[in-house]
């Protein structure tokens, strides 16, 4: 594991009463329940869209036909359709000229067409498609100017369904066949609004988060026929609100509250609704979100009341909080799973982390300090994963990470280093950085399993003290992470 690594690399043995001159410079630290990891790869700017500090604000990211297609704007034409491949970018179409916004919006490939959401200013918010070469509105669902703005795009039996609004009907579902746009049913008879969502693929049927104005919003399934409220698992005109349906293990899960338990994980085998787990017991809301299929099991975020919105999987028998990323009841909100080199990728704490199936590692830290990049749409494409982020410089661009089977542990230059003493240590540890060029920004502390122990995340000195009264006898791991963004790792002894 990382973490044996270390301790081969800093084992107890070699350590003296005089430290080092030349540190060891890792680019992110190895634990599973801490801020940082050993970085594996490289994070790069891929294309300034708009230069400056504007930003192409990449969005929508999704592969066809062997290019990288995103929405994005280039400061002189609004939000249009972009491609990446492998080399260059390009403005695909401008479907809204000049400075307005076609903006293209819930991309999905199907039957080898590109099919999104987006409006032309002759028309509203529509669905459209890309072929590679003609983009066309497929129709005007809310004729003329109106928006039927289509969401939640689904293929199923041969057909893309979802959901779209008209004057007339309101927000209910329809279905595109190659040919004609059609409304499939009427949930909310007339114009009130049914607001199918989540739609989601199971044993052969549509399964979706709906309302029929009498029961509230709950679990609906079309099979390609007939319409069905499958329970009403709040009962009454209250809504469960189902969210995040997603297969796993030969059953479908999803977030969802009964009245009793807060909004908690739900599932349903084509027979009964049940209540998999209450992970933040009675009232409260556990927030299951996010869900993803990695490894054989089910990941997804939550929050238990004690540590914030953190990593959860379930195994198909046992719910199991997985780390603390954000350590101490603080949310790190991880989100925008994605399954990249056998590992789960997502954004925590706004930066790029991992799961490998054993630890969570910070993959990059590309905007230094505690703003964050807030990595979006990642996406994997041409052995790469691909994302939006914002350094702080450019604004929000289209970013790549390149995985690598090697741990980036190099020597950061002897000018930068540390000094703490007295090592070993009783009482009060003192952390001076002997540079003339940066501060100290944070200090974390670790123990030999592991475990974070301490952090102060804001320091801007170049010198602290730490007390160490409390400590147990042992080795420590200090991680500092100084204002230009390089990480320093040192050990010391305490007894």
């Amino acid at each position: 594991s990382n973490l044996k690594k270390l301790i081969t690399l800093f084992n107890a043995k070699h350590f003296s009463l005089k430290m080092k001159s030349i540190r060891v410079f890792i680019i992110c630290l190895f634990v599973s329940c801490s801020y940082w990891g050993i970085v594996q790869g490289q994070a790069t700017l891929v294309v300034d869209i708009n230069s400056g500090l504007h930003g192409g604000d990449c969005g929508e990211l999704i592969v066809y036909k062997n290019d990288l297609y995103f929405r994005a704007t280039d400061g002189s034409n609004g939000y249009e359709l972009w491609k990446y491949n492998g080399d260059t970018t390009l403005m695909v179409l401008d479907l809204y000229g000049g400075f307005q916004s076609g903006m293209p919006d819930e991309m999905i490939v199907y039957d080898s067409v590109l099919y999104f959401s987006a409006t032309n200013g002759y028309n509203g918010t529509e669905l459209w498609k890309y072929d590679g070469v003609i983009a066309t509105m497929v129709t005007n669902i809310n004729a003329p100017t109106g928006n039927s703005f289509p969401i939640y795009l689904k293929p199923y039996k041969g057909d893309l369904y979802f959901s779209a609004s008209t004057t007339s009907t309101g927000r209910e579902l329809w279905k595109y066949d190659g040919d004609t746009a059609t409304l499939v049913v009427d949930i909310a008879m007339g114009a009130g609004h049914s607001f199918p969502e989540y739609l989601t693929v199971y044993n052969d049927a549509l399964y979706f988060s709906a309302s029929d104005g009498i029961n509230g919003h709950e679990l609906w399934r079309y099979d390609g026929d007939t319409t069905l409220m499958i329970a009403d698992i709040w009962s009454g005109a209250s809504s469960s609100y189902p969210k995040h349906l997603t297969v796993y293990n030969g059953s479908l899960y999803f977030g969802a509250k009964d009245g009793v338990n807060g909004y908690e994980l739900w599932t349903y085998n084509d027979t009964v609704v049940a209540l998999v787990a209450d992970i933040n017991t009675g009232l409260a809301d556990g927030r299951p979100q996010n869900m993803m299929v990695y490894d054989n099991a089910l990941f997804f975020r939550a929050d238990d009341g004690t540590h914030g919105v953190e990593l959860w999987t379930y195994d198909g028998i046992n719910t199991s909080f997985v780390a603390d990323i954000s350590v101490g009841g603080g949310d790190s909100h991880p989100v925008n799973f994605t399954v990249y080199n056998s590992e789960l990728y997502f954004n925590a704490v706004g930066e790029l982390w991992k799961y490998d199936g054993t630890s969570t590692l910070l993959v990059a830290d590309i905007r230094a300090g505690s703003a964050g990049s807030v990595p979006e749409h990642l996406t994997v494409y041409d052995n790469a994963l691909y994302f939006s982020a914002d350094d702080g410089i450019h604004d929000r661009e289209l970013w790549k990470y390149t995985a690598s089977n090697q741990n980036s542990i190099v020597s950061i230059e002897q000018d930068n280093y540390l000094s703490i003493y007295p090592n070993p240590v009783s009482d009060k540890l003192t952390i001076e950085l002997l540079s003339p060029k940066d501060e100290l920004n944070s200090v974390q502390l670790f123990d030999f399993s592991g475990q974070r122990i301490y952090a102060q995340l804001s320091v801007d000195s170049k010198i602290m003290e730490l007390n160490t009264t409390q400590l147990p006898i042992g080795v420590y791991l200090l991680v500092v992470e100084l204002d230009g963004g390089n990480r320093l790792i040192d050990q010391f002894v305490k007894f």
